[in-house]
């Protein structure tokens, strides 16, 4: 998979700023479907599904709050998983956050994706498998996934970061990780 140079560049030069390691998922998600949000500034349309690197982070820098009820603290012990639908406060995009957790109590994950295409805006996954990246590195167990548009494909694709220099460095539980996870997107609990 060839990346435009310019793009990565820019990508590369957003993200040291966040002390995040850069590397391309092999991940790749793409839809039909487009939809688009308005921009505050100069009231510009720009489509979910393509998507630059200033507006995911401001997306998730965004406030939002749940639009009926918030998500449910899960059980400390066995299988689980809950969907809540939130609303971004500015540009009144919709998402969905959901947790899952399987039989295996330390693997789990959770996501903030779009309720128009199901595109992932972010997504934790801890203890999870292994994920390959374009230039041939990988991440094992913990990491987080960043929404990503590629304009030489035409694509979405979800890179991943290992977890150092996040709120999410040294996992604990599904609760915690959940009540940081909330913070770090912004939503606020009603």
């Amino acid at each position: 998979m060839e990346v435009d140079d310019s793009v990565l560049e820019d990508f590369i030069h957003f993200f040291k700023k966040s002390d995040l390691t850069v590397s391309l998922c092999t991940t790749v998600t793409t839809t039909k479907k487009i939809v688009f949000w308005e921009k505050l500034k100069g009231g510009e349309k720009t489509s979910l599904d393509q998507l630059t690197d200033p507006d995911v982070i401001n997306l998730i820098n965004t406030f939002k709050q749940f639009i009926k009820d918030p998500i449910k603290l899960p059980p400390l012990v066995g299988s689980t998983k809950d969907d809540a639908y939130v609303e971004d406060s500015v540009n009144g995009i919709r998402y969905v956050m959901h947790y899952y957790r399987g039989n295996i109590e330390n693997k789990y994950s959770i996501h903030l994706r779009f309720t128009d295409n199901n595109i992932h805006l972010v997504r934790l996954c801890i203890n999870g498998g292994r994920h390959y990246n374009a230039d041939g590195t990988f991440a094992d167990g913990n990491h987080i996934h960043l929404y990503h548009f590629i304009k030489g494909l035409g694509e979405v694709e979800a890179h991943v970061y290992p977890l150092t220099s996040t709120p999410f460095g040294d996992p604990q539980s599904l609760i915690e990780d959940l009540e940081k996870f909330i913070a770090y997107v912004h939503v606020k609990n009603n």
